[in-house]
């Protein structure tokens, strides 16, 4: 589910009987806690988490590629999940692993950065995975700008997480950018679809945390560029 399928999914959720809801994928999750709570007829233990793994959607399939991916971030906004040893007990024998996590609502938004500047690229070069591989420039610009967007939130006072991740892309560009040239050349990246309308919903509230004056230059590059390529979703 996309971000932009949220407003259309939580009425549905504030209404549904269970008690525990886990929601993913946003950037909103304090907003969203609070809207489940004031429309739920019962009450709701909400917590917030991210399926490491990727996917399509095509002609009506869903195509999911879990690769090394059969586990969870998750974690609750007020302190831990209530239901925590429901979660134990529901995936005690199975291979699917929770990671838990004191502040999933920086996780969630720390996680957006990097999947909105690679969504850029990928709709900049039309979808052509070796194209962007070849594009030295353009995946220089793109790890210019994630570093951008961290220094966003650093000055909203999220912390920035996980710290492996800010590490690879504020310390060693040259090496992520490697990384990156490596992974549009490989099978999978062409697999990975992201959806532009929940890409374009996502830069707005990237635009919304940019009050802070933090310059942007590369992030805002990227951004145009990719408004040129659909500027037809922008009317």
């Amino acid at each position: 589910m996309t971000y932009t399928d949220f407003p259309a999914v939580l009425p549905i959720l504030a209404n549904n009987r269970s008690f525990n809801i886990i929601i993913g994928n946003n950037t909103d999750a304090h907003e969203m806690q609070n809207y489940l709570k004031e429309h739920s007829k019962s009450p709701k233990n909400v917590a917030f988490g991210f399926q490491t793994s990727a996917g399509s959607r095509k002609d009506g399939r869903i195509i999911c590629i879990r690769g090394g991916g059969r586990q969870m971030v998750l974690g609750g906004l007020d302190g831990p999940i209530p239901f925590e040893s429901k979660l134990h007990q529901a995936f005690a024998k199975t291979k699917y692993k929770l990671i838990y996590h004191e502040n999933i609502d920086a996780w969630l938004k720390n996680h957006i950065v990097p999947i909105v500047a690679l969504n850029y690229v990928t709709v900049i070069h039309e979808s052509q995975m070796k194209k962007i591989a070849k594009d030295d420039k353009l995946l220089q610009q793109m790890i210019t700008a994630m570093d951008e967007g961290f220094s966003v939130l650093e000055a909203l006072n999220y912390p920035l997480t996980p710290a492996k991740q800010d590490a690879l892309i504020r310390k060693w560009p040259m090496l992520m950018r490697l990384f990156m040239k490596i992974y549009h050349w490989l099978p999978i990246s062409r697999q990975v679809n992201g959806s532009v309308d929940e890409i374009i919903a996502l830069g707005r509230v990237f635009r919304h945390w940019k009050e802070t004056r933090v310059l942007t230059p590369n992030w805002d590059k990227l951004e145009n560029k990719f408004k040129d390529k659909v500027a037809d979703k922008y009317t």
